[in-house]
């Protein structure tokens, strides 16, 4: 789980009502997806010959992704003072 996590896939449980109190474990993103107009999944479907047809990540959510190890690093090098920060001594 803490691999998957590292690597954006959060692993969390859920239980859905048509599962009754049996908990599912799923694997998330931690960008958003969305689903293109239908007319351009018959067409990439079409032009793939397979049937079946995956999302489409949401590009603005990038910008946003949290980066923990990122933000450590930050904390780290300001708590030695702010000119760690732009490379001068």
């Amino acid at each position: 789980m803490q691999i998957l996590g590292a690597l954006r896939f959060p692993v969390v449980s859920e239980r859905l009502p048509e599962y009754g109190e049996l908990p599912l474990t799923c694997v998330q993103s931690a960008i958003g997806t969305v689903l293109p107009p239908d007319e351009v999944i018959v067409e990439s479907t079409e032009i793939s010959g397979r049937d079946v047809f995956e999302e489409v990540i949401k590009p603005g959510e990038i910008s946003i992704l949290p980066d923990p190890y990122r933000d450590r690093l930050i904390e780290l090098v300001k708590s030695h003072g702010e000119h760690f920060l732009t490379g001068q001594a």
